[in-house]
């Protein structure tokens, strides 16, 4: 049976390039007859790189391309898709919730619900100054390449948008506002669009050591297939049993794909299982849940390289042995993917474990493949090299089994506490507008906290255009205080001793917990920070306004006074928005036995309508509908959005739609309907006299 895995040693096959740490390969159409011998050649690449990209001759695309008749499309049922919910654990940590849909769909059907998952509109700005050349520019050079550029069609969508720069533009977006929607994603969906004339990769039907199995498992070794929509997430993950697998993508917007080189499998792992302790203590094989995401920048904090590359319609991915990888989708799309082996995958077979917890994972019988094809009994050879001795070697020569027993505790994280002099801070429990189905508390009694790893420290900086950076705290981040730091009026001193020189505060508002002074927010009336009769204390003008009995702006001073009447009731009221309690200080809806409590600058994320005429500050389920006025530029507005209540600033607007940033952080836009707008004057009644607040 061996000799029918024929692999030549004088055949050489090298990458033509790499792109950004990912080999791409470009054989030819002689070169492409033999899948086995082919991935014989290349498997030293991958087994570098985590996963190696590979453009077909045009010739094969040609007869591939033949596969895509109505006939044959309509085979492709989608059922049960999955409807995915990211919910974020730490700065750029994610945890997805995964739920079936109970329907069914065809590719035709499942092209025209793409429609309502779009990704976000080219910023017109962009559009005006380029005026279409750079597409074309960029759509010139993949026809150069071979790759397949698509026009609009009964199976197909116009994929000429996704330029690299559009890509690189929509991989930022999709970082920033992961959190934001439910995508849903058509995996998992057993079949096949070759037809058996397609002699050479044809995903169904090839050449290798699965071919021996006596079963045939779905999306093992019979291939299943994967359609795509905007944001639809395959998290972080090695195949069943460490095998290979192959994607490739038959039409429709690209895939992003990102990958761990092997030598840092192992950090990679132990990271992960670090920021996910619970999980781990639960299943050491928790990774292949597939739920857990990580951003390519936070990684590359802990010293992690993340390979990455786009990957496009007539494209193959192949990931390799130990080689983690991830992705999203950036629009409509199709693809087929199955496991495969190569003799190669012995070594790892022998230590490879599967996930305990999941009744129907996978498992291989790898004393069966290997008397079938070496013709000989199996010897069961321990790996002596599964030691961790040469972690971080350039290369794996062979593979090392993860170890089950925890190496030595890592540093432990608290939980994230973002106080920074060069970013905004939110201590807002969910600024992010989506509907949650389940949400993963960050205090100090979750089973969920994570641990962190010392980072090493890079010489690169973040940039501050990419997607998460710490700009995933930007959309769902809890920020826990320790009670250590809580602040009491009475620790604080009126007259400071001569030469005394008092530590910074925590946070830039005595009342609330969010910092602002570095966003735009921060030239609006609303959080001008003003300065109080205890020095050096500031408070936000919105959170001065909350407590109209108790504190007054002298005119004269510029000074506001009371703060320390602010009672120790209410500074342990627990916000109704961020569920914090004993940091700033709270109001309480005045509505007659309402209990609801907020931050000044927490209560009005959620939908809080503050007069003041009245002085009455009413929550969302108790406020009376608001006058409605004409939008304008500026405003600062209240909106609903996924089942939510958000609020912030117009940016633009035109008769159907609005574009506003997301408070508290505004580099976040969403553009929603007009409609959606909740409160079409501003967020509190009188603004005028907001502006002045009680004085005297």
């Amino acid at each position: 049976m061996e000799s029918q895995y024929l692999y030549d040693k004088g055949f050489q096959i090298e990458p033509k390039y790499y792109d950004n740490g990912v080999p791409v390969f470009y054989p030819t159409y002689h070169e492409f007859q033999d899948f086995y011998k082919f991935n014989k050649a290349i498997n030293k690449y991958g087994m570098q790189s985590g996963i190696v990209k590979i453009i077909p001759p045009k010739e094969w695309l040609e007869e591939v391309q033949q596969c895509y008749t109505e006939e044959n499309l309509s085979n492709v049922l989608i059922q049960n898709p999955i409807v995915q919910n990211m919910n974020v654990t730490a700065p750029g940590v994610y945890q997805a919730q995964n739920m079936e849909r109970s329907k069914k769909y065809t590719i035709f059907q499942w092209k025209e619900m793409s429609k309502k998952y779009q990704p976000p509109r080219k910023n017109k700005r962009n559009r005006d100054d380029d005026n279409g050349d750079n597409e074309k520019k960029d759509v010139a050079q993949n026809e150069n390449t071979f790759t397949v550029v698509s026009e609009p069609s009964f199976y197909n969508i116009d994929t000429s948008e996704f330029t690299d720069e559009r890509c690189t533009d929509l991989e930022k977006t999709y970082w920033k506002s992961l959190t934001y929607s439910e995508p849903m994603y058509g995996a998992d969906t057993l079949g096949s669009i070759f037809k058996d004339k397609i002699k050479s990769w044809n995903v169904a039907h090839l050449p290798n050591l699965l071919d021996l199995m006596d079963v045939k498992l779905p999306g093992v070794n019979e291939a299943y297939l994967y359609a795509g929509l905007w944001k639809a997430t395959f998290a972080w993950h090695l195949e069943d049993q460490d095998l290979y697998s192959i994607n490739f993508l038959h039409f429709g917007a690209p895939k992003q794909w990102y990958s761990i080189p092997q030598a840092q499998h192992q950090q990679f792992y132990q990271l992960m299982r670090d920021m996910f302790t619970d999980e781990c203590k639960h299943c050491s094989e928790f990774l292949r849940h597939k739920t857990f995401m990580m951003s390519p920048l936070q990684l590359e904090k802990h010293g992690i390289q993340v390979n990455h590359t786009i990957h496009r319609e007539g494209e193959f991915i192949i990931t390799y042995p130990y080689g983690y990888h991830a992705g999203f989708n950036y629009g409509y799309n199709l693809a087929e993917s199955v496991n495969f082996a190569l003799d190669d995958w012995f070594e790892f077979g022998k230590t490879t474990k599967k996930c305990e917890c999941i009744s129907d994972s996978v498992g291989i019988d790898i004393k069966q493949l290997w008397e079938k094809f070496y013709g000989k009994a199996y010897k069961d050879i321990k790996d002596e090299s599964s030691s961790e001795d040469n972690v971080g070697s350039d290369e794996i020569n062979t593979p090392r089994k993860r170890k089950s027993k925890p190496t030595e505790k890592l540093l432990a994280l608290k939980s994230p506490k973002v106080v920074q002099k060069k970013q905004p801070t939110s201590s807002l429990d969910s600024p992010s507008p989506r509907k949650t189905k389940k949400r993963i508390p960050l205090d100090s009694k979750s089973p969920n906290k994570p641990t962190k790893v010392s980072p090493v420290k890079l010489k690169h900086q973040p940039d501050p255009d990419l997607g998460d950076s710490d700009e995933s705290i930007k959309i769902a981040q809890v920020v826990k205080r320790s009670p250590a730091k809580r602040r009491k009026l009475e620790e604080v001193e009126i007259t400071p001793k001569p030469k005394t020189k008092l530590s910074e505060p925590d946070y830039e508002c005595f009342l609330c917990p969010n910092n602002l002074a570095h966003t735009t927010y921060a030239k609006s009336p609303l959080f001008e920070l003003l300065d109080t009769d205890i020095h050096p204390l500031k408070i936000h003008r919105l959170c001065a306004n909350m407590f109209p009995k108790q504190l007054v702006l002298n005119t004269q001073t510029n000074i506001v006074e009371g703060l320390s009447s602010i009672s120790k009731q209410q500074m342990k009221l627990k916000c109704t928005k961020c569920k914090q309690q004993n940091i700033g200080a709270c109001f309480q809806c005045t509505y007659k036995k309402c209990t609801r409590s907020y931050h000044g600058s927490c209560g009005i994320t959620d939908g809080v309508l503050h007069s003041f005429d009245t002085e009455d500050t009413l929550c969302k389920y108790h406020r009376n509908p608001s006058q409605s006025l004409p939008l304008k530029v500026g405003s600062f507005v209240q909106f609903s959005f996924n089942g939510g209540l958000y609020c912030g600033n117009v940016i633009s607007l035109n008769d159907k739609d609005v574009e506003v940033t997301v408070y508290p952080f505004d580099n976040e836009i969403l553009e929603i309907p007009v409609t959606n707008i909740i409160n079409q004057t501003e967020c509190f009644v009188n603004m005028e006299k907001f502006n002045y607040m009680a004085t005297k």
